[in-house]
C-alpha cells in the first residue's frame, strides 16, 4: 500500500519551534514552569488555529463557566498542554525525574485483576493524559499494554512520524509493558495482541476519543461528544472490566490519575447498543470532572465537527 501522507508540512516546523522553546524545562526550576507556560499560551492563542478552536470552548463556556470567556478558556488549555510537553522534554534529560503524582482508585483495578479476566483502562481526554497516566501506573507497579497509532505524538507526516513522534513515544514507552500500534492495513493484529494480554489477566489502556471504525454520539452537558467504541467492545469480547481513567493537575501541581469504578457492559440492545450505553455512561461520569478542570479538557478533540452539530 502506497503511503499517501505528505512528507512534511508547516505544522512540523511549528512543532519544532514549540519544542525548542519548551526545552526551557532543562534550565528553568520546576516551580516556574506553570507561569512560563501561561505566558507562552498568551502568545500562541492569538494564532488563527487557536482562534478558530475557541468555538469548541464557547459551546459550554456561557452556561457552565460564565466567568471564563472562551478565548481565556482556550488559552488556559494551551497552557496545560504546554506544561505537559515541558514534562515530556524534562524526561529527555538523564535521571529518573518525575513530578509529584498520585494514583487514586487503585482498588478498582485490583478488583478487576482479582477476577482474573484483565482490565481495559479507558483514558479520558485531559492535557496530561498521554505521559502522566502511563508514568503513574508504571511507578505504582502496573504494567500496561497501550493501544496506539503510528501518528501518535506530534505529526502525521512521513518526516514527522520518523523524527518528531519518537520524541514523545520513546519517553512514553519507558512506562509501558508494550506499545501496540494499530496499523490501518492490519487492525486485527493489534486486537489479537490486546486480547492475548487480557486473556493472561493483563492491563490494556485505550485512549478515549472519536477516531475509530464505530463512533457513537452521546449527550454531554448541554451538547454532545463523539466517542469511538473500541474500548467497550474489546472489554466485552474478553470479559474484562472497563475502567474509566482521568488524569488531571491539581492546584498544588500534583498530577492525579484516578481509576473509576467499572462501567456496566450488560446494558443496551445488541453490540452497538451495549457500546453506545458504555460511551454514554462514561460521558456522564466525565461531566463533573470536566467542569472542575475545564482548562485541561481537550474539547476540540471530542466534540463533533461544527458542520454536523
Amino acid at each position: 500500500m502506497t503511503d499517501q501522507r505528505p512528507w512534511v508540512d508547516v505544522r512540523d516546523l511549528v512543532t519544532v519551534a514549540r519544542l525548542v522553546v519548551l526545552a526551557a524545562a532543562w534550565t528553568l526550576p520546576e516551580r516556574r514552569w506553570a507561569a512560563f507556560c501561561r505566558s507562552l499560551a498568551g502568545v500562541a492563542a492569538r494564532g488563527r488555529k487557536w482562534r478558530s478552536r475557541t468555538a469548541c470552548f464557547a459551546e459550554f463556556a456561557d452556561r457552565h463557566e460564565p466567568a471564563l470567556a472562551p478565548p481565556l478558556w482556550a488559552r488556559a488549555y494551551l497552557a496545560s498542554t504546554f506544561l505537559a510537553d515541558m514534562m515530556l522534554m524534562r524526561c529527555h534529560l538523564p535521571g529518573s525525574w518525575a513530578p509529584a503524582w498520585r494514583l487514586d482508585g487503585r482498588e478498582h483495578l485490583q478488583s478487576a485483576l482479582a477476577a482474573g479476566t484483565g482490565a481495559v483502562l479507558w483514558g479520558a481526554p485531559f492535557a496530561s493524559r498521554d505521559l502522566m497516566a502511563k508514568m503513574t501506573l508504571h511507578l505504582a507497579g502496573y504494567p500496561v499494554h497501550h493501544l496506539s497509532r503510528i501518528e501518535h505524538g506530534f505529526s502525521a507526516t512521513r518526516v514527522g512520524i520518523m523524527l518528531l513522534n519518537p520524541l514523545r513515544t520513546r519517553i512514553e514507552e519507558r512506562y509501558l509493558a508494550a506499545r501496540v500500534i494499530m496499523a490501518p492495513e492490519a487492525p486485527a493484529a493489534a486486537m489479537r495482541t490486546l486480547m492475548q494480554c487480557l486473556a493472561g489477566n493483563g492491563i490494556v489502556s485505550v485512549s478515549f476519543g472519536r477516531q475509530g471504525r464505530s463512533v457513537h454520539r452521546v449527550p454531554f452537558l448541554d451538547g454532545a461528544l463523539e466517542i469511538a467504541a473500541g474500548a467497550p467492545d474489546l472489554a466485552a469480547r474478553c470479559g474484562a472490566a472497563l475502567l474509566p481513567v482521568y488524569t488531571v493537575r491539581e492546584p498544588d501541581g500534583t498530577l492525579v490519575t484516578t481509576i473509576d469504578a467499572p462501567l456496566d457492559l450488560a446494558s443496551g440492545d445488541g453490540r452497538a447498543g451495549r457500546n453506545a450505553a458504555a460511551a454514554g455512561a462514561f460521558a456522564k461520569r466525565l461531566e463533573p470532572i470536566a467542569l472542575r478542570h475545564p482548562d485541561q479538557v481537550a474539547w476540540h478533540a471530542l466534540m463533533p465537527p461544527a458542520e454536523s452539530r
